[in-house]
């Protein structure tokens, strides 16, 4: 499976919610027992694989860009839980724009009671 395909079916699944008055995006997804990420990772014991949820949230990105955006450093990453079927994730994205081009973003998941799932800081491109 390629990771164009979890992609689009990240995308398909993605249900963004209006701008925030701090200027944050937020977006969530469901991953039910059949999103495509969960094959093979791990049969009998499933988890969301982490390239879903950056995935993920470089979409939410490109969605509160305007425009798509490709992934161009990761400066940080940290997962402190993880997600399993049926689990909800709610992203918070806060985007800057950068001098001479590109974005820098500010990724927190939650899920299961507002509990962070992780935090992302990323530099994107267009």
């Amino acid at each position: 499976m390629s990771l164009s395909y979890i992609q689009s079916e990240l995308q398909q699944r993605l249900r963004p919610a209006p701008r925030q008055a701090n200027g944050a995006f937020r977006s969530s997804i469901t991953f039910d027992r059949d999103f495509c990420g969960f094959d093979g990772h791990f049969p009998g014991n499933p988890i969301v694989p982490a390239v879903c949820l950056l995935s993920a949230a470089v979409l939410l990105a490109g969605d509160a860009a305007g425009c798509p955006l490709q992934l161009q450093e990761i400066t940080n990453m940290k997962f402190n839980q993880y997600l399993v079927p049926g689990d909800t994730a709610h992203f918070a994205c806060r985007l800057a724009e950068q001098p001479g081009g590109g974005y820098s973003a500010a990724v927190t998941i939650t899920a299961n009671e507002n509990k962070t799932v992780g935090r992302l800081r990323l530099l994107l491109t267009k």
